[in-house]
């Protein structure tokens, strides 16, 4: 019985790479004793660190967004940022930039029962204040739109795992939903839809210059799908 809060309450390790040296970093928020899940989504950028974790023990603990800065001289605690909607819980990927910060909720419940959603942040006089929520216009239940979120060259692009376009909830090809970013407007370009018959579509996602790769699987085989990007758009 003492095993489970010990592992429900990971510590994330990183590897430092200030001044270039191999050295091993390990960030917990403040209030450690109490913090489950921590580490299980993170995301950084330039000085920042956001990792997902909850307040207590679950059922009862509510997901949060635990912030960090790092300098010269470590590694700090920077508050926290909860759900903007009652009973609609974080889950799934985050992703920022410099003034964004996107919170996947693929359990959100608002549109479809775990349709899901992703918060968008705006950094204003150095704080994060919440924005806006993306959703798509139709969704279906266990879409988990939000399961992952990536932002490359002015494009938000996040996955919906459970995604079957005919709305079969015991069906999930999965899809990729690529939005344009203009400051604080966001709008769609394209859905890029999984394979028919395989599954997890989405779920691992890595985008550079213009090639993205992903991933899908079946009941035999596992699969690598590599898109070329050309005028916003993604081929394969």
């Amino acid at each position: 019985m003492e095993c489970a809060p010990s592992i429900a309450r990971t510590r994330l390790i990183l590897f430092s790479s200030i001044s270039f040296s191999q050295s091993l970093v390990r960030i917990q928020p403040e209030n450690f004793s109490t913090v489950y899940g921590f580490g299980g989504s993170g995301s950084f950028n330039n000085t920042e660190i956001v990792i997902t974790g909850q307040d207590a023990m679950p059922p009862t603990g509510v997901p949060k967004l635990y912030l960090f800065n790092t300098n010269s001289s470590g590694i700090t605690p920077n508050g926290t940022i909860d759900s903007p909607e009652a009973n609609q819980n974080f889950g799934g990927a985050i992703d920022m930039t410099d003034d964004y910060l996107f919170a996947g909720a693929n359990r959100n419940s608002t549109n479809a029962t775990n349709g899901g959603a992703v918060y968008v942040y705006k950094k204003v006089d150095g704080i994060w204040q919440y924005l806006l929520k993306i959703q798509p216009t139709t969704q279906f239940e266990n879409d988990y739109f939000g399961s992952n979120v990536k932002v490359h060259n002015n494009q938000l692009y996040i996955t919906s795992f459970g995604y079957d376009e005919n709305g079969d909830a015991n069906v999930n090809n999965g899809a990729i939903y690529v939005f344009n970013q203009i400051e604080d407007t966001f709008s769609l370009q394209q859905i890029i839809s999984g394979p028919s018959g395989n599954s997890g579509f989405g779920i691992l996602l890595d985008i550079e210059n213009d090639m993205m790769v992903t991933t899908s699987a079946n009941s035999t085989d596992d699969f690598i799908h590599v898109f070329n990007g050309e005028n916003s758009n993604w081929e394969l």
